[in-house]
């Protein structure tokens, strides 16, 4: 045997028996007496095994329970409003303090996403307050016909949660403005 076999045999033999020697811990080392664990009793069962038998304060339990808060989506809270269409009229000013703009906007309603879907296919009326505004048209620009996508947010609740029934408010933070479909295709 040359000396590279038997070094190879007594690594081997030291890994085989290591558990073995954990477990056996005389000089005190590793986990103590009555600790959880190998070589220890539980403190976490009762004897039986059924049920728990303290230490629950050292795992975090600060009286959580099922009288916690009610979850976000049976509280009133904002989700994201957006809908796109045709513009049919608008009385937008801009803020003298910020390039913000605010006032009406009368829009065709085609497209919306979930939240806003009752809007789909109808005229509405949204006023915004300190709105960007954004796109390749100028607000002054604008014309009956121009298209135009309003994105803000919408107070709302599930509608599996038992509460009072609530009125949504509609708040625009931005308006995207471009030219008609029809014009920037080409014929």
């Amino acid at each position: 045997m040359t000396l590279k076999n038997v070094s190879i045999g007594i690594a081997s033999l030291a890994l085989a028996l290591s558990p073995a020697l954990a477990q056996a811990s005389p000089t005190g080392h590793g986990k103590p007496e009555g600790a959880p664990g190998k070589g220890g009793e539980s403190t976490q069962r009762s004897e039986s095994g059924s049920q728990r038998a303290g230490g629950a304060e050292k795992h975090g339990d600060k009286g959580k329970g099922k009288d916690h808060a009610k979850p976000r989506k049976c509280s009133e809270h904002e989700v994201a409003y957006i809908v796109s269409g045709t513009l049919v009229s608008d009385t937008l000013s801009k803020s003298e303090s910020a390039d913000t703009y605010s006032g009406q906007v009368v829009v065709e309603v085609t497209h919306t996403n979930r939240h806003a879907r009752s809007a789909r296919g109808e005229t509405e009326t949204y006023t915004v307050q300190d709105a960007r505004v954004r796109g390749p048209i100028a607000v002054e620009a604008l014309k009956q016909g121009d298209q135009v996508k309003l994105i803000g947010k919408i107070t709302s609740i599930a509608p599996k949660c038992e509460s009072p029934t609530i009125t949504p408010a509609i708040t625009i933070t931005k308006l995207v403005f471009h030219a008609p479909h029809s014009s920037t295709h080409g014929s």
